[in-house]
């Protein structure tokens, strides 16, 4: 609908929008850490020729062309303008292998990393790169098709290592909402900074935490629509990064209306399952050290 016009976003969606934005700028000020927050574009808006007719509209069209705010990225010309592939995949809605790597780099130039950490992550990644795939791949929107739609694409072998620790509330396909996974990744890469990077994101970001391990050598990710003042306070990160799907921008509820985060699961009736080494690693997490 909004890709031929016939739908918008109301102005109270745009209010409480940039309203989040202004919330979250003061978490981060109040914390001492940086902030960012990444719109997911539509991938009919990064690669329009894909489309079979032209596109009247986005989600994200609110997004000042001119003087957009420096916290609030919208990086469509950064997943087109990718050298090594396409930054999203023809069979599936998120982040091809090069998009996912661009903007992990994107993240750790705007975390201000020492720039030794950039260029090493970056070769790191671009190593880490191999293409096309065998077998091919059929991401989320090939998989509704019978036979399945696939593709050639590039594949990525980790030449680092990044221990996974999660909250065991496991993505559901099929149901409305997936908050309150809680995912703690720690990377080994050995030039990576000793930084500690907080999201409040969906599965975009999600899919690209183990490559964010070749900047960072802690990423916490927390899948939520809000930001949550409570885990920045208790993990102390260098910079948070929120994060939404631009599909997601007709339904933006205010931060103020967030519930504690480690309580979301159960809100939605959906129980955590902790190992043991994961309630370690997180309850590490959680009593961050770093001086404000």
């Amino acid at each position: 609908q909004f890709a031929v016009g016939k739908a918008s976003i109301s102005q109270n969606i745009i209010n409480t929008f940039w309203n989040n934005i202004e919330i979250r700028r003061r978490v981060a000020r109040k914390y001492n850490c940086r902030y960012l927050h990444i719109i997911a574009p539509e991938k009919y808006v990064v690669f329009p020729e894909n489309m079979p007719f032209k596109a009247r509209g986005h989600m994200a069209s609110f997004i000042p062309k001119e003087g957009a705010p420096e916290d609030v990225l919208y990086p469509k010309d950064v997943l087109r303008s990718i050298s090594a592939g396409r930054g999203y995949y023809f069979t599936d809605s998120h982040w091809s292998v090069p998009g996912k790597a661009a903007i992990a780099l994107l993240i750790a130039e705007r975390a201000a990393l020492p720039d030794v950490v950039i260029r090493n992550g970056l070769a790191t990644l671009t190593a880490a790169m191999n293409g096309p795939s065998t077998p091919r791949f059929s991401g989320d929107l090939g998989r509704k098709f019978t036979p399945n739609r696939c593709e050639a694409a590039v594949s990525f072998v980790l030449k680092y290592n990044v221990a996974i620790y999660e909250n065991g509330l496991e993505h559901i396909g099929g149901i409305e909402y997936n908050e309150g996974r809680l995912t703690v990744s720690i990377s080994d890469h050995s030039t990576a900074a000793d930084a500690t990077l907080l999201i409040f994101g969906d599965s975009y970001l999600q899919q690209v935490a183990v490559y964010l391990g070749a900047f960072f050598k802690t990423v916490v990710f927390c899948r939520t629509r809000f930001i949550h003042e409570e885990m920045v306070a208790m993990i102390r990160p260098h910079i948070i990064v929120t994060e939404n799907a631009e599909r997601y921008l007709n339904s933006v509820e205010s931060d103020t209306s967030a519930p504690a985060f480690l309580l979301m699961p159960y809100l939605m009736e959906r129980k955590p399952i902790f190992e043991i080494g994961a309630t370690r690693a997180i309850a590490a997490i959680l009593r961050s050290n770093r001086e404000v």
